[in-house]
């Protein structure tokens, strides 16, 4: 299943959906559509995940809550991703109408507080961001991709999110991941051609406007 990925933007009291994707750490820059027109097309007869990017809170590097309190989308299932740091952030995360939450490893305080957040909810999903091929770690290291993979799998995590943020993951990265970690969710931009659909059940991609 592809899951749509919305960069949603908040100013004043508008949402807007920006039709881009990530910048290395931040959410790039693109026009912008009403947040409720783009949402409306992903209404189904069947209850299916909506991933909101909380752009505000990626780009000022803190917790924001102004998208989260105007992100519900009637019907659908709402996986949010935001800037995350401490189990205080989960909390305040879970405040309103997200069904699980993309918690960015790399804004994450430290690997004690990794665990602490597994400990209070199973509904927190890291995400790795990579860039020119190498994973993000915890306090911005640069690392392998996989060998991040294995230690937050080690924690206890189920699921993990991969972000990659430049289309630096080649075919052959991806079908390792997969074989090692097949609950990988993939998070790719439009462009990406690298991902093999059959081999991973969801994959995370903004829509076409």
């Amino acid at each position: 299943m592809t899951i749509p990925a919305l960069f949603a933007v908040s100013s004043g009291n508008t949402l807007s959906v920006r039709d881009t994707f990530f910048d290395c750490l931040k959410v790039g820059i693109g026009p912008e559509y009403d947040y409720k027109a783009v949402s409306s097309k992903f209404k189904d007869t069947v209850r299916k995940p909506v991933v909101v990017v909380d752009s505000n809170s990626f780009n000022s590097e803190c917790f924001d809550e102004t998208v989260m309190k105007k992100m519900a989308i009637r019907g659908n299932d709402i996986w949010f991703m935001t800037h995350i740091e401490c189990v205080d952030d989960v909390f305040d995360s879970f405040n309103t109408v997200a069904e699980n939450l993309l918690a960015p490893l790399h804004t994450i305080a430290d690997y004690d507080e990794l665990t602490d957040i597994l400990s209070v909810s199973d509904s927190v999903i890291p995400a790795i961001f990579v860039n020119m091929g190498k994973g993000i770690d915890i306090n911005g290291i640069f690392a392998d991709p996989i060998d991040i993979l294995d230690k937050i799998i080690d924690i206890g995590y189920g699921r993990v999110c991969v972000v990659d943020t430049d289309d630096s993951i080649g075919g052959d990265i991806w079908s390792a991941i997969y074989d090692e970690h097949p609950a990988t969710l993939p998070f790719v931009s439009k462009q990406n051609d690298n991902v093999y659909f059959g081999d991973f059940r969801n994959i995370i991609t903004p829509p076409e406007f």
